[in-house]
């Protein structure tokens, strides 16, 4: 609920679980928790970070823009 009344937009793709299923031996997924979008020319960034009560929220901000700059670089990379 904190969620829904705090953030101010849809998380659309933004995290969850991915990776292959392997139904025959052990499966291993890992939690996304960087998304890019691209439609109509624009390419649109999601990421974030896992807080805790130890966190420090400028560091948590800082790792949050390194992986859409990240992400970014891919992006650039690829044209």
């Amino acid at each position: 609920d904190w969620i829904l009344q705090t953030e101010k937009h849809d998380r659309s793709l933004y995290s969850g679980y991915l990776g292959p299923i392997n139904l025959d031996s052990e499966t291993h997924l890992f939690v996304n928790l960087r998304t890019v979008q691209i439609s109509h020319g624009k390419a649109t960034y999601f990421a974030g970070c896992g807080i805790t009560e130890d966190s420090d929220p400028e560091k948590e901000w800082q790792e949050t823009q390194m992986k859409c700059q990240t992400l970014q670089r891919v992006i650039n990379a690829s044209l």
